[in-house]
């Protein structure tokens, strides 16, 4: 197996020889393109493309290029939330027809992808033969279609790590770990994290096993690292109740407590002043106050006090709104008061705060313009270095295409960026946008 890193390549181009950003990515390509080619010298090659934003033309010429100079049979395989919400579109495009594309979560497609290209006697790069691996969609006969979806189970996932430079962001001087996957509540009419796992009921926020995620930590942190991000959409998992099950809310803090006094074990081996630090990490308001449940409240507290004892800095807040009627449409399930009350409790606990603020959104009105505004002011959250004055954009794959549609404010699809153009429901909202 190989790995073209692209941002490696264009970073290494653009600090060595000065150029432009244009000339530094187009020699990136180029580079991506060679190394390709050379490796499908070897016999019959799989290549994966990921596929995020705006990358979806940067795939075309990278393909575009290797058909020029590949010297053997190649199976293209997509990936990422390009494929996911995508593949609709792109497996009926020129030169992505014969790819295939993984929907959702790719582990285990890719996996049973491998072992059936080794073993194919013939016809390696036809993509009909994988159509019936879960996960996988082709194009078949004109229609891209996908079977059956499967999840990930995490608890069987791979606990061992490779080098910690797999794990490096460079631009954030952190090494980026997952402690879970999905989100707890995926009920936000502005986000697709759903439509990432399936979008069925077995679709919303699981967890890695709490030992992998502490032994992964411990053997980065004997590597020399000292400051991680996590990245989950959620760190915590579910603190409510949903359709009569039983109360999640004590396990999920139990685990929260269970991973912060590891962090704390781990740190107890190092030196002052060397110790390993969370940059940042996501969390929803409720997992800091819920109004009227001052027992929990109680808890939150403490596993937020315990997490910043254990290191960690920086919290990810999903504010989005200052308005009651905005959050309501935004599917939030928190009150204004709450949003208030958790800045104030992470500000007195000393975190660092980044906040998700989505200030116009295409329903917008002037009334809930106003109201962000004060909620701006009295909360000072113009201290934070977040984006305050953001506006949605509609996500394929999210509610809030439907509302715009049914509205008839949605306009024209940007395949390359999964989104769409919008119009503004006021225009007095347009103008000041």
């Amino acid at each position: 197996a190989h790995r073209v890193d692209m941002q490696a390549d264009y970073d290494d181009i653009s600090l060595k020889e000065g150029l432009s950003v244009e000339e530094s990515f187009r020699l990136a390509v180029i580079e991506a393109v060679d190394k390709i080619c050379e490796i499908s010298q070897e016999g019959p090659t799989v290549v994966g493309l990921s596929i995020k934003w705006a990358a979806v033309e940067v795939a075309k010429t990278i393909i575009e290029g290797v058909r020029n100079g590949a010297q053997e049979e190649i199976l293209y395989v997509l990936g990422n939330i390009g494929a996911t919400f995508g593949y609709e579109d792109l497996l009926t495009i020129d030169p992505f027809q014969g790819a295939i594309a993984v929907v959702g979560e790719g582990e285990e497609a890719l996996s049973r992808i491998v072992a059936r290209a080794v073993n194919q006697n013939g016809g390696f790069s036809n993509a009909s033969s994988y159509a019936d691996i879960p996960n996988v969609a082709v194009n078949i006969e004109g229609t891209p279609t996908v079977g059956s979806i499967e999840r990930v189970d995490l608890d069987q996932y791979p606990p061992g790590l490779n080098d910690s430079a797999d794990l490096y962001n460079k631009a954030w001087d952190v090494h980026c770990l997952d402690t879970s996957r999905g989100c707890p509540w995926s009920c936000c009419t502005f986000c697709s994290v759903k439509g990432q796992f399936g979008g069925g009921e077995n679709s919303g926020w699981q967890p890695f096993p709490e030992e992998v995620v502490l032994g992964n930590m411990k053997d980065l942190v004997e590597q020399g690292v000292r400051k991680f991000d996590i990245q989950d959409s959620e760190f915590f998992g579910p603190v409510r109740s949903k359709n009569g099950q039983e109360d999640p809310f004590w396990e999920t803090m139990a685990r929260a407590k269970r991973l912060a006094q590891g962090l704390k074990d781990i740190n107890s081996e190092l030196e002052e002043g060397d110790k390993a630090t969370i940059h940042h990490m996501s969390a929803r308001v409720d997992t800091i106050h819920s109004v009227g449940e001052d027992e929990k409240n109680a808890t939150r507290e403490e596993v937020y006090s315990l997490l910043k004892e254990a290191g960690l800095k920086g919290v990810y807040l999903g504010i989005e709104s200052g308005s009651k009627s905005q959050l309501r449409r935004f599917g939030k399930g928190v009150s204004v008061e709450e949003n208030k009350m958790a800045l104030e409790i992470m500000r007195r606990l000393g975190f660092q705060i980044e906040v998700g603020f989505i200030f116009f959104d295409y329903l917008a009105t002037m009334e809930e313009l106003q109201e962000n505004v004060e909620f701006i002011e009295e909360t000072e959250l113009y201290k934070t270095d977040s984006r305050i004055l953001g506006s949605l954009r509609v996500q394929e794959g999210s509610p809030y295409k439907k509302m715009a549609r049914n509205k008839g404010l949605l306009g024209k699809k940007h395949d390359d960026f999964l989104g769409y153009k919008c119009d503004f429901l006021n225009d007095d909202v347009s103008v000041i946008f």
